[in-house]
């Protein structure tokens, strides 16, 4: 058998490093600036023809298309644009017909979760958070308009945990929890631009019966996690005034009740995934042990 030349395997060799090389700077490329400039297809005689004027009115408000782009981002990403009074609004009325706590949550997650999955603004939030990293005005304008979504939702939130005896159960607050709210909203949107099955309006019923997406009634993926999620980030106002647990004295409204702290739940979750007695609360029904397992998640 014939071995290729020196000269052949350093060509090839020459050829691999530079093959290498270019997909190197292309990734630094990728991580410095994930999408493409954002709204270059926006230009000034577009704009105009669309808008029936001339260039010559078009350069007579902005002195350049860059400026008349960054007054546009502005104005569709405009805090008092983002599209929360209807829900605010319905919420409240729910409350004032006395709408079970558990109703209203699902009524107005399941509003949420259909507005971000229609909402063009959505994808432009998505683009330009990639480029925010590199771009302080970028991210003063996604900054503005998460404190518009936050002043406008909070109220409602405030009334909701009042509607349902809730206070915020340390570290958390009301603004951390709606941060966290709207990030999981944010993330099944885009996940469900391209998987929409993966991301359902409705869920069968515990039994396993099947639901229609349309069917209003049925609980959605995202206003399944968030109740799911809000025994562990609330707790009750009074704790005196919900059922103890017989074995740790708490109430039962969380995993481990009203004055347990968001890291005693991280602890008895671990030691239930070890199959570990569960720190304090040995005998606490909730928490059993987990799967029989070599250690839990982050072990090696």
């Amino acid at each position: 058998m014939t071995s290729d030349p020196p000269s052949r395997r350093s060509r090839a060799g020459s050829g691999e490093r530079t093959r290498a090389e270019l997909l190197a700077a292309g990734a630094d490329l990728l991580r410095e600036q994930p999408v493409g400039a954002v709204l270059n297809q926006i230009t000034a005689p577009e704009v105009a023809r669309r808008a029936g004027r001339t260039i010559g009115a078009f350069y007579h408000h902005w002195s350049d298309q860059d400026s008349y782009r960054r007054e546009l981002l502005a104005t569709v990403l405009a805090p008092e644009v983002v599209p929360t009074a209807e829900t605010v609004a319905a919420m409240s009325a729910g409350l004032s017909a006395g709408i079970p706590t558990e109703e209203l949550i699902r009524f107005s997650a399941r509003a949420n979760l259909v507005a971000g999955l229609v909402r063009p603004e959505l994808a432009l939030t998505v683009a330009l958070s990639a480029l925010a990293r590199n771009d302080e005005w970028i991210r003063d304008v996604l900054r503005q308009q998460y404190e518009g979504l936050n002043a406008s939702l909070l109220p409602t939130y405030r009334a909701i945990f009042a509607h349902g005896g809730w206070v915020p159960r340390p570290p958390f607050t009301l603004e951390l929890i709606s941060a966290v709210a709207t990030a999981l909203i944010e993330g099944l949107a885009i996940r469900a631009s391209a998987d929409p099955d993966a991301v359902p309006l409705a869920l069968p019923d515990e039994d396993g019966t099947p639901r229609q997406p349309d069917d209003e009634t049925a609980w959605d993926l995202y206003s399944a996690a968030l109740l799911a999620l809000l025994p562990l980030v609330t707790m009750p106002v009074d704790p005196d005034a919900a059922h103890p647990c017989p074995t740790c004295g708490n109430d039962a409204s969380g995993v481990l009740g009203s004055r347990a702290d968001v890291r005693d739940v991280v602890r008895q979750v671990w030691a239930a995934w070890r199959g570990e007695p569960a720190p304090g609360h040995e005998s606490h029904e909730g928490l059993e042990a987990g799967p029989e397992a070599d250690g839990g998640p982050g072990e090696s």
